[in-house]
């Protein structure tokens, strides 16, 4: 039997009073959480002969070639490595 403020879903829609928090159920809490989060492949950091960090699939051949093997190069990237 469904309770007042339950969707089929069981997602509570009851409006909350201006100056209270909103809560959820622990249950929908767990499927809400982003620790869980598993990446589509693994990647890994490289670094190149000439000292450059490049980001790669983690099965890649370090010894080849990276740009040629699909790596981006974190100096590409929005987020290059520190202590420069």
């Amino acid at each position: 039997m469904q309770e007042s403020g339950d969707t089929p879903g069981g997602e509570d829609v009851t409006p909350v009073a201006p100056g209270k928090e909103r809560t959820m159920k622990k249950e929908e809490r767990e499927k809400a959480t982003t620790d869980t989060h598993r990446p589509a492949r693994p990647l890994k950091y490289f670094k190149d002969k000439n000292g450059e960090g490049w980001l790669c699939d983690k099965e890649i051949d370090p010894k080849r070639d990276l740009g040629e093997q699909g790596c981006w190069r974190c100096e590409d990237m929005a987020f290059p490595t520190g202590g420069r």
